[in-house]
């Protein structure tokens, strides 16, 4: 064990936080891969600025010099050559490269930045060359324009690195005072009370949209943009953990809906139009014409459907997806890529590996934390149900390039790194894009989550004369920017965009157990976006429920108890199913009107006899594969016990 790896979890006893970790105040802005990141880029633009000086200095022709400019500094190859039009389009040429960067950063598309950067520089050598009316003192200013932006960009970097240091000074003396951390007892599992019928009403509507057949996608948005938070596959993932957090809440012994509604969502990301866009991405990213969207980068993939049939066998003992080819991803009749759980697994461990940063892309190039926390959770919990210890292997590198390469001087999260260039977008860092990882950073580290969580709480929360919270989201981010609507609702659909960082932050508060934020924000979501709204959002979340489930999953008298296996869905709404590792207790709910219905009972004794209290026939024996059927007559709210015959 090398010495860093002693020092993960030194705040962390056996009754959780003992003491929250300090912002490291650091001597340099950014990690040591990042600064050579930065220094090869650096380089890289030094070697091309010289040899398009030189070639200007050689005055060979009006075309070649434009071209030179516009490798300088964007669009100045069209200033060069003269005119009313040659200053519009050197507007167009020095807007087309943060657009491309833009685009970069939303697809990984670096072809984009290339095109846009080299082929504005040859299109004005184009331009240029049809005319010799050129304006000579574009050329003289130019390189010194270029220098000067150079140098202000740095300077910038450095009052901004002072001043990040600065504030994590102002907020190690907050941590410093704060006696007991909010996670100084993390919780154990417990059961939560039954679904309330507005509860069940919530959880009805997300089982609604996973029990479709896979064809299906009636009330998801399909048509739209494959690349930003609106993409199909963030709906899937979170009808998975919808389901998830109301089983291992409320649920524990039920298999049967929740258990076909989970896969459901898993095997619906195998249609095409979902995952189609990757081929795309690595065409334009990574010159790769392979669409596979497993086997390279990609963890937004890989790493949440790696997670989620994780879940799904936490919690239902499912294990569908064991079996050879149980994922696939079908191109075209003549090309198909086939994987099961264990391949995705590999594949984690194989992308790990690749990078010295021990963190892998989601896109070309473009490295975002929060992915990269769900894609560590799924070993996590592949580790605890095979016995494996692949987190273990990486988790030491994995905690060192968190401190040194996605923290920010001031203690907050990288959420996106240009791993390429060694670049970051800062309206990336926001509400959403730090608030979403805190539930993962729960289960890797609670020590290092509650430091972030102090900050950001810092950051964003905003309490007015009244008391009342509200949250200062970051402009041009995720917090209100969406790549699909922004040009077509901008004004209208900002609310709808604006529940999206403010339900992650609310989220991460209740898994944190800041009762005060939680309080602020069901008052502040609800005033807002409609009465219930809070409700539906934090359905089965807890404190520390989400890394409970990643750590712990579910307790032995749950995974070995009676358990209702089948319940015709919607025809019964389960609303409570527990075991103390003999009985069986249920609530249940007529979901279709009232109405006789049969139940599946599994994991009883083979050949013993229970009681079926509340059931029509209340003896029944369990067969040898310790199965038995029940009857109720469903009217309303109805509870049913099965236990031992004495």
């Amino acid at each position: 064990m090398n010495a860093f790896e002693g020092n993960i979890s030194n705040n962390i006893d056996a009754r959780g936080v003992s003491k929250i970790p300090l912002i490291p105040l650091r001597k340099n802005q950014f990690g040591p891969l990042v600064l050579k990141r930065r220094w090869r880029t650096f380089i890289g633009w030094s070697v091309i600025f010289a040899l398009s000086w030189l070639l200007l200095a050689a005055n060979i022709a009006p075309s070649a010099n434009a071209f030179a400019l516009g490798m300088m500094l964007p669009g100045a190859g069209f200033l060069y050559a003269g005119g009313l039009w040659a200053c519009v389009f050197a507007a167009l040429g020095l807007l087309a490269v943060p657009i491309a960067v833009i685009n970069w950063f939303s697809s990984g598309n670096l072809t984009a930045v290339l095109g846009a950067w080299i082929g504005g520089a040859l299109l004005s050598g184009w331009y240029a060359a049809a005319d010799n009316s050129t304006w000579a003192w574009v050329s003289q200013i130019t390189p010194f324009v270029a220098i000067a932006a150079v140098a202000v960009w740095a300077l910038q970097n450095r009052r901004s690195f002072k001043a990040g240091l600065a504030r994590a000074v102002e907020h190690n003396k907050v941590i410093e005072k704060i006696e007991t951390p909010i996670l100084r007892d993390l919780p154990s599992y417990d059961v939560a009370p039954e679904l309330s019928p507005i509860q069940l009403q919530i959880a009805r509507a997300t089982f609604d949209k996973a029990l479709q057949p896979l064809n299906q996608f009636d009330g998801f948005e399909l048509d739209t943009e494959q690349w930003q938070m609106r993409a199909t596959r963030y709906q899937l993932y979170n009808l998975v953990w919808g389901i998830g957090n109301i089983t291992y809440s409320h649920t524990p012994s039920f298999t049967g809906y929740a258990r076909d509604g989970m896969a459901n969502a898993i095997l619906k990301n195998m249609d095409r139009r979902i995952w189609g866009f990757w081929r795309w991405e690595n065409l334009w990213g990574n010159w790769d014409n392979n669409p596979d969207p497993i086997v390279r980068d990609n963890i937004m993939i890989t790493g949440f459907i790696a997670q989620q049939i994780g879940l799904l066998e936490s919690l239902t003992g499912d294990r569908r997806f064991d079996k050879k080819d149980a994922l696939v991803w079908r191109w075209n009749d003549k090309k198909q890529f086939r994987y099961n759980y264990q391949d995705t697994i590999d594949a984690l461990m194989n992308n790990y590996g690749l990078y010295d940063f021990s963190w892998y892309p989601c896109e070309p190039g473009l490295i975002y934390s929060m992915c990269n926390i769900g894609g560590f959770t799924a070993l996590m919990i592949n580790d605890r149900l095979r016995g494996t210890d692949n987190w273990k292997k990486i988790e030491a590198r994995v905690a060192r390039s968190f401190e040194e390469e996605f923290m920010l001087p001031d203690g907050r999260a990288v959420c996106l790194l240009f791993e390429r260039a060694g670049l970051q977008a800062p309206t990336i860092n926001s509400v959403l894009g730090e608030s979403s990882g805190i539930p993962g950073l729960m289960a890797m580290w609670p020590d290092k989550a509650e430091r972030l969580w102090h900050v950001i709480r810092r950051q964003f929360c905003a309490w007015d004369q009244k008391g009342d919270l509200s949250l200062k989201l970051v402009d041009w981010g995720w917090d209100t920017w969406d790549a699909t609507n922004v040009y077509v609702q901008p004004t209208s659909y900002r609310p709808v965009i604006e529940l999206r960082p403010t339900a992650s932050f609310l989220n991460a508060a209740v898994e944190m157990g800041d009762e005060e934020v939680v309080a602020g924000l069901t008052k502040y979501i609800d005033n807002k976006f409609g009465r219930g709204v809070s409700m539906a959002i934090t359905l089965g979340r807890r404190k520390g429920n989400w890394r409970n489930m990643i750590v712990e999953g579910l307790p032995q008298q749950f995974r070995s108890g009676p358990r209702l296996a089948e319940a015709v869905y919607p025809d019964v709404l389960v609303a409570r199913a527990v075991s103390d590792g003999n009985d069986l207790q249920l609530v249940l709910h007529p979901g279709a009107g009232k109405q006789s219905v049969r139940l599946g009972i599994d994991q009883l004794r083979p050949g013993h006899a229970y009681r079926a209290l509340g059931a029509v026939e209340q003896d029944i024996v369990a067969d040898p594969l310790g199965n038995a059927n029940i009857i109720v007559d469903l009217q309303g709210r109805h509870e049913i016990r099965i236990v031992p015959a004495a």
